[in-house]
């Protein structure tokens, strides 16, 4: 019986590896391939970086209370 129960769990766990491969897989499959034609575009100088936003303080609407 224990053997029966052992086997039982080889096969979850083998199934759930299998099920994981393939998942893990398929998201490599569907992020790698943009994030290099994006790489590709920005070292053409096709795509730039956004401006950066202000520091906190230098925003609108921001009260400084404590300033060293």
């Amino acid at each position: 019986m224990i053997q029966f129960l052992g086997f039982l769990l080889f096969l979850v766990v083998a199934l759930c590896g299998f099920w994981g491969i393939i998942f893990f897989s398929t998201i490599a499959m569907a992020w790698i391939p943009p994030f290099l034609a994006n790489t590709r575009k920005e070292k053409s100088g096709i795509v730039t970086a956004e401006d950066p936003r202000p520091i906190l303080p230098n925003q609108e609407g921001i009260t400084v209370l404590f300033k060293k």
